[in-house]
């Protein structure tokens, strides 16, 4: 159970692959507790597109002990990160839930934050941190090399600055390869995956190859570039175990 680790918290980030992870994970979670609290249930109405969002669940256990789950979705790794990067608490950034986004969601330069404060989700408990960081920048940030040039340094620094709070565990978790995509190849894709590994390994940053788990003609929708349930769920699975072995193992 997540509640008996140290810092009872998971924090993942990335893109609409991330969302679904997100989603079943939370799920399959609710149905062991006793209770969750979701954050999207708590937010405003919004003229933005929602999908854009972060998410949290806060996880009630009978014994009266809380876990908690996060998605800080990837529309621009590195705006989120150097934005993380700038504030002088060195974990402050793990609790800002925000909600980005544009009356066109198609102009994602565009996109301005608001954030979304609730207690659920800035209790004392949370202080110290998550104990996983599983980082994806995601779709959004090709073909632009953003693994190769910009992420790998500053999700590095990020550790680095947050010192004896950062993370346990940390994974830098890679693109998948894919049927299609309006705009990206898998070409992109690939070169994209191999700057990252290279990145990883100099910088130090452990690799998640999510490409181990999702294989393109089986395991993504025909003419989409969404991995199937099945895929994520293989994905939570492996997750758990990586990250959690004393509960997953």
């Amino acid at each position: 159970m997540l509640a008996n680790l140290t810092r009872p918290w998971i924090l993942l980030t990335g893109d609409s692959n991330w969302r679904k992870v997100f989603k079943l994970l939370t799920e399959q979670l609710a149905n062991e507790t006793q209770a969750v609290r979701y954050a999207h249930e708590t937010m405003p109405k919004s003229t933005w597109d929602a999908r854009w969002f972060d998410d949290d669940a806060v996880f009630d256990t009978k014994s009266g002990r809380h876990f908690r789950v996060s998605l800080r979705f990837m529309w621009n790794s590195t705006k989120r990160l150097e934005l993380w990067n700038s504030d002088g608490n060195s974990i402050v950034w793990t609790n800002q839930i925000l909600l980005c986004g544009h009356k066109d969601p198609r102009l994602a330069a565009l996109f301005s934050c608001v954030q979304h404060r609730h207690p659920d989700f800035s209790d004392e408990i949370w202080s110290s941190g998550p104990h996983a960081l599983v980082f994806a920048h995601g779709l959004w940030s090709l073909p632009h090399n953003r693994s190769c040039e910009e992420t790998g340094p500053l999700l590095k620094s990020l550790i680095t600055r947050a010192g004896g709070q950062a993370p346990k565990i940390v994974r830098w978790a890679s693109n998948f390869l894919i049927s299609a995509h309006p705009v990206i190849t898998n070409r992109d894709i690939e070169h994209d995956r191999a700057c990252q590994r290279s990145q990883a390994q100099t910088l130090k940053l452990p690799f998640m190859d999510l490409g181990t788990y999702v294989r393109a003609r089986v395991d993504v929708g025909n003419g989409d570039f969404h991995m199937k349930e099945h895929a994520a769920r293989r994905v939570i699975k492996a997750l758990l175990k990586d990250i959690a072995p004393e509960c997953f193992g």
